[in-house]
């Protein structure tokens, strides 16, 4: 029987087949539509059969995953169940607006309020808002002589369109005595419910042990558990982001550098203990002021101010000779054999009058054998002795655990009158932590202080005293500021926190304008903006590997973000859209790719392309900064491709630059 299926529709032509049944049975059968046995039997046995036929093929089908792309969401739904995954059903974007007044008032907001997009997205406030006429007193522009009210709100209904940019929502009603009102910064939070593609590569992430004992658990547990979580990098033992893990040993050196061949011989030395070959005459030294030092040079290329040091089979470690060091001669047949030489110094020297310097271990006293070695063949065999102290060991037991979520966010801190760290100074430090206490015992923090973590500084900005909507300065990173983490000052000094280091001077110019050679502090006192970025999810996450239900006792786990690499687009291009919709464009897709990504210029182009831009002015310019952990700034430029390191991922600049011909 030949009869063809429709693989699409799943639906096998029973009546086709019954009549070709009957017909290899019964070739003398008339089973032709409008026969009686057409009429009577094969059309009721195909009603009836055909659903049947059509159910047990949809269960067949669905007992694959590989089918989602024909499944319906409620069949991939039922099979998902099988291996204990939940599609994500999406979530509501939340946000804060706010709502101005001409004059101070008493105001109540309740949850039925709207406030809405001109494109007709709708929020609601998450919970009634009361506010008295005194604390809004509180609330004042100074610039427009307004007063406000924040409120938080949260979308109608799910998906990504309600995560709106900064100054969308400007519509609302059932807010007497309100005259405008503004989101004044991006709302987040808002995802779409995952498709049967998405709930795939989730089932298939999550076909592993769900216990955090391994990179890929630990992965499908977070990702299977947190829905904004994009992205997770696991670093373990000997792994190369693990430092965590590191401990401090002391090593016999001779136990970790093999054996090696020298010249011995005996240096004169003057009264200040240096090798000293001739006299004030040029002629030789024979009886030196200080008297002859053992000495060896090594000829088996042995760099005794760079000798590698192999700790284990695959841990390599670079350390200098030092005095006390002591040396020994294998040979039984040297004089010097079960002697120990202490080293005095290392030190590079002609060993011969009007002779090549080398390097040369000087040591405690005279040999008593010496030679005219000049290969390692003819040299005396010896051991260098002494200890070292090495942290390149790693002892497990830590692992690192690199989220990159959706739950990322720009957040501000406000320094109300910035001071200097020593008085007069012109270098003040801000700490990264809740509160900024001064000398005087005073928060200069205006306002609530840093979220931990604070992931990176995006900017900092000098404000006008009276206004916080006026900016002054942009102040310039490694020039006026620098980030510097706590792991990197805590090597030196005790310490607890990270802290943002601001500096800068100008010279005071007389009534002419000539510069007088008087310089005063650029931002001390004044009014400081410092827009951070940090990560709630980074919190969380660490809460629920700490429960004792999740808690692997062998491992001590610490969530991180990844290190941020700040990118900016220079081009100019030509088509319909404006500037500031390709910029979003192009921030949104810098912002989606995953950790240790690589950025492309084909890859923006093609992207542009479909978005209607029919022509771009190459070469296309990728900028990217990263503030490092010692304060300073790395920046790479390439008219091709832009590639992470393993623990970092790209952030897009607020402001790229990208204008229209």
């Amino acid at each position: 029987m030949a009869v063809r299926e429709d693989n699409l529709r799943y639906n096998l032509p029973v009546e086709t087949f019954i009549r070709q049944l009957l017909k290899e049975r019964y070739p003398k059968l008339n089973t032709a539509p409008g026969s009686a046995i057409y009429d009577l039997i094969i059309t009721p046995a195909a009603l009836i059969q055909q659903s049947a036929r059509d159910r047990a093929k949809i269960i067949q089908r669905n007992q694959s995953i590989a089918n989602f792309g024909t499944m319906l969401p409620e069949e991939m739904d039922r099979l998902a169940s099988n291996f204990f995954v939940e599609r994500s059903t999406g979530s509501k974007a939340t946000g804060l607006q706010r709502l101005y007044f001409p004059q101070a008032q008493s105001i109540f907001i309740d949850t039925s309020v709207l406030f809405l997009s001109d494109d007709g997205l709708i929020f609601r406030p998450i919970s009634p808002v009361v506010l008295s006429a005194e604390e809004m007193a509180l609330n004042i522009v100074v610039a427009t002589n307004e007063f406000y009210v924040d409120v938080p709100v949260i979308s109608e209904d799910i998906g990504t369109k309600y995560t709106v940019k900064a100054g969308t929502i400007n519509r609302f009603n059932g807010v007497p005595g309100a005259t405008r009102t503004v989101n004044p910064s991006d709302f987040f939070g808002g995802t779409d419910p995952e498709s049967n593609g998405e709930l795939y590569v989730k089932i298939k992430n999550s076909l592993a042990s769900r216990e955090p004992v391994k990179p890929a658990s630990i992965k499908s547990l977070l990702l299977s558990q947190f829905p904004t979580v994009q992205d997770v990098l696991v670093q373990g033992f000997g792994d190369r982001y693990m430092d965590r893990d590191r401990a401090r040993i002391v090593l016999s050196i001779d136990d970790v550098i093999p054996a090696s061949f020298s010249r011995k011989l005996n240096l004169p030395l003057n009264i200040s203990g240096d090798v000293e070959l001739t006299d004030e005459d040029g002629n030789p030294v024979v009886a030196p002021m200080g008297g002859f030092a053992g000495a060896v040079v090594d000829l088996s290329g042995l760099d005794f101010n760079n000798v590698q040091v192999q700790l284990t089979a695959n841990v390599n470690e670079f350390v200098s000779v030092q005095p006390g060091f002591r040396v020994r001669f294998s040979d039984p047949d040297d004089l010097d054999y079960g002697i120990s030489y202490r080293v005095r110094k290392v030190v590079e020297t002609p060993i011969a009058v009007g002779g090549e310097p080398y390097k040369v271990l000087l040591f405690d006293r005279t040999l008593k054998q010496t030679n005219t070695a000049t290969a390692p063949e003819e040299g005396a065999e010896y051991r260098l002795q002494g200890f070292i102290n090495s942290d390149a060991f790693h002892i497990g037991g830590k692992v690192d655990v690199y989220v990159k979520s959706a739950g990322e966010e720009e957040r501000s801190v406000i320094v109300s009158a910035l001071p200097s760290t020593v008085a007069g100074s012109n270098i003040a430090e801000v700490p990264v932590a809740a509160n900024f206490i001064d000398s005087d015992g005073v928060n200069q923090f205006a306002g609530d202080g840093f979220s931990l973590p604070a992931i990176s500084i995006v900017k900092i900005e000098q404000l006008d005293p009276l206004t916080d909507d006026v900016v002054i300065r942009t102040l310039i990173p490694d020039v006026h500021y620098k980030l510097i983490r706590a792991e990197v000052r805590g090597a030196y000094t005790l310490t607890d926190y990270d802290v943002v280091r601001i500096e800068g001077e100008e010279e005071i110019l007389d009534v002419n304008g000539d510069p007088t050679g008087t310089y005063l502090p650029l931002f001390i006192g004044e009014r400081i903006k410092i827009t951070y970025l940090t990560n709630p999810d980074i919190n969380l996450i660490q809460t629920f590997m700490n429960q004792e239900a999740n808690r692997d006792i062998t491992k001590d786990v610490a969530v991180k973000s990844p290190e941020v690499v700040f990118v900016n687009t220079i081009f100019r291009y030509v088509g319909n859209r404006a500037s500031s919709e390709i910029a979003d464009i192009v921030r949104r897709y810098i912002n989606s790719k995953k950790i240790a990504d690589v950025l492309t210029v084909n890859e923006l182009v093609t992207v542009l392309t479909y978005f209607g831009v029919s022509d771009i002015e190459m070469p296309m310019r990728l900028v990217s900064r990263k503030l490092n952990s010692d304060g300073t700034v790395t920046t790479q430029e390439s008219v091709d491709r832009l590639e992470l390191e393993d623990i970092q991922i790209f952030k897009a600049e607020s402001n790229l630059s990208i204008s229209q011909i």
